[in-house]
Order: C-alpha cells, then structure tokens, then sequence
C-alpha cells in the first residue's frame, strides 16, 4: 500500500508519473489563480465601482462553465492532446492580451489597493477585462474536464493509488505558491503580474507537446503497450484498425 518504488520502477512508470504530476501542477499555475483575485485586477484597469468588479467576476464564472461542458464533450470527439496543447495556448494568448491591454490602459501599478483610480484610455481597460473573461473561459475548455480524468487514464492500476496521491500533493503545493505569491505581485508590480504566467503557460504547452500521451479510446491494456514503446507519444498518435488493436 505505501510502496512508492512503483512509481519509479522503469522508464514507462517515470513518464506515467511525470504526467500526472504535471497536470496536478500545471491544472493550479497556468494563471487560473489570477481568478481568484478578479477584483483587484479590474481595479487595475480602471473599474472603481465595487458592485461592477463583483458583477464582471460572477460573469467570469457563469461563462466558464459552459466552456467546460464544451470541453468535457472535446476531449473524447477532439482528444486530450489537442485540448490540453490548444487550450494552454489560449491560457498564453489570452493571458498576454489582459497584460498588454492593462499596461495600455494608463492606472498607475498600485491601482490593485487604490480602487478610485481611473483608466486614461478605457477603450485598452475594457479589452483587459474581455481577454480575462477569455482566459477563464479557456482554462474551462482545456483544463477543468481533464483534471480529474486524464491522471487516472494515464497512471496504470499499480501505481493509481499512490500516483494519485502524488498528483494530489503537486496540485497543493502549486496552490500555495499561487495563493501567497500572486498577492503580493500585485501590489507589488501590477499586471506585470501576467508575465511569469504568459511565459510559463508557453513552456506548458511545449511541455504537453512533448511529453502528453493521447489516451483516447484505449484501454489500460493498450496503454501499457504505448507506454513500453521507445517513443510513448509517437505511439500513442499511431491510427488502430476499427477491429482489435493493431497499429497502422
């Protein structure tokens, strides 16, 4: 029950892991915690009544969650590679549209704490807000429906429980670096905040398209197979005939 060796056995039980940590940690900095400060980020660009932070945050939220039915019904027509390279491209675009736009709407950088500040070009505070309503919605499209179901379908049933586990803890400690730093950047440099999380959801995206292994429509048993190939990725892109489960 408590053997973690399994974990690092071999080769294939390495990358097995390597991605369910990787989602676990990427699932909580792919700038999804800039959420949970909304409010302070329309104050960055010139938004001073309270009741309308809070209204642009609830529509945030409303319009997430359709992206996310939208993205539970496209990670089986579309696969778990696209979605996750596609939508963490989306999270980058997004993310460096609400920064320029926010640097283009002319609040000082403390405008986080002073709520009274204005915008001196709203045109520039208005597309801010729209890119990080986007990227909310992104983040619900190519990460809400896999968190849960792509680290179950890639760790084998060995190594599910302890895997999980470790999963489980790579997803904590990226929220608490999230939650204690992202404060303080803010008050501290503003929405160049945005820039650690436009250069790091880049480097997650090339990270997915490397190492991800497309699980669609196999079993465990043809994932042992992909896994125990020399290039699990490759394998796993490989076409099967509609009968059995025979590479073409």
């Amino acid at each position: 029950m408590w053997d973690y060796g399994v974990l690092v056995k071999d080769r294939a039980s390495r990358h097995r892991l390597w991605l369910a940590m990787m989602m676990g940690a990427f699932g909580q900095l792919s700038g999804n915690g800039l959420t949970n400060y909304l409010p302070s980020l329309y104050a960055q660009v010139g938004v001073t009544s309270t009741r309308l932070r809070l209204a642009l945050t609830l529509a945030s939220t409303l319009i997430s969650l359709p992206f996310a039915l939208i993205g539970t019904y496209h990670t089986d027509r579309l696969g778990r590679r696209p979605v996750l390279i596609g939508g963490t491209l989306l999270c980058t675009l997004f993310l460096a549209v609400s920064m320029a736009c926010s640097a283009a709407a002319g609040v000082p950088l403390a405008s986080s704490t002073d709520t009274t500040a204005r915008a001196t070009h709203p045109a520039a505070g208005r597309a801010a807000i729209a890119g990080l309503i986007l990227f909310a919605a992104a983040f619900a499209w190519g990460y809400t429906p896999l968190q849960p179901i792509y680290p179950s379908e890639v760790l084998s049933n060995d190594m599910r429980a302890a895997g999980m586990g470790c999963m489980v803890l790579a997803t904590n400690l990226s929220m608490f670096l999230s939650q204690f730093a992202i404060p303080v950047a803010l008050d501290k440099i503003g929405w160049w905040t945005y820039l650690p999380f436009v250069i790091w959801t880049l480097f997650e995206a090339t990270a997915w398209y490397f190492l991800a292994v497309e699980t669609r429509g196999r079993t465990l048993e043809e994932l042992d197979d992909v896994f125990n190939a020399p290039d699990p990725v490759r394998a796993s892109l490989r076409r099967r005939k509609a009968v059995g489960s025979v590479s073409v």
